[in-house]
């Protein structure tokens, strides 16, 4: 956590574990599900449109309805920011 000259600087560690009994989307009756990691920042004035913060994706999982991403390093999305508004 940082202060800057506007408020507040935010740091932010996201770390996506897995999933259960997600919806079949294949032929065979599984899935090859991944996950992506968005972060949204309502303005603090609340006008105008959130701003919107592609963090990233995990892996994909294949052929599963259980993905299990823990301790998988592309799982972990370190030092998400939130900039004062």
């Amino acid at each position: 956590r940082g202060l800057t000259a506007a408020g507040p600087r935010l740091a932010y560690a996201v770390t996506v574990v897995g999933g259960s009994n997600l919806k079949a989307m294949d032929f065979g009756g599984k899935s090859d599900p991944y996950v992506k990691v968005r972060c949204i920042q309502v303005h603090n004035n609340n006008e105008g449109n959130p701003s919107i913060l592609e963090v990233g994706k995990t892996p994909v999982c294949s052929s599963t309805l259980n993905p299990n991403w823990s301790g998988h390093p592309g799982a972990t999305f370190p030092n998400i920011v939130k900039e004062p508004t």
